[in-house]
C-alpha cells in the first residue's frame, strides 16, 4: 500500500500546511515512477471537498496518466460524502471486488 500524495511531498520548511511554501515534486513520489507495466493499481479517496486538499485530484491525475499510457487495470473511486479517514474505513468493499477482478482474470 502506497501513500496517497501521489505527486508532492512536504515543504522544506517541513509542514505540509507552511502557506509561504511550495510543495516540490518527490523523486519517490508514484507519479515519478509510472508505467503501463505495473501491477494492477486500486486508488481510493475521499470526497473532493472534505478529505485533505488536493488528494483526489492528485490520485485522479495518477489514474488518468496511467491509462493514458496503456496500464490494463487502474481504478481510481472517489467516495462522496467521505473525509480522508472516512474513506479508508468505508471501502472494504472496493477492495474485495477489485482483488476477486485481479485474481479471477475477469
Amino acid at each position: 500500500m502506497l501513500p496517497g500524495h501521489v505527486n508532492t511531498a512536504r515543504p522544506k520548511s517541513g509542514s505540509i500546511f507552511a502557506p509561504t511554501t511550495r510543495p516540490e515534486q518527490h523523486a519517490d513520489a508514484p507519479l515519478a515512477h509510472l508505467s503501463p507495466d505495473l501491477p494492477p493499481i486500486l486508488l481510493v479517496t475521499g470526497d473532493p471537498a472534505r478529505d485533505i486538499p488536493a488528494r483526489a485530484e492528485e490520485n485522479a491525475l495518477m489514474a488518468a496518466s496511467l491509462r493514458a499510457m496503456g496500464h490494463p487495470c487502474v481504478e481510481h473511486h472517489q467516495l462522496s460524502g467521505h473525509e480522508h479517514g472516512g474513506a479508508f474505513r468505508s471501502c472494504d468493499f472496493l477492495i474485495e471486488r477489485f482483488l476477486t477482478k485481479v485474481l479471477t482474470n475477469d
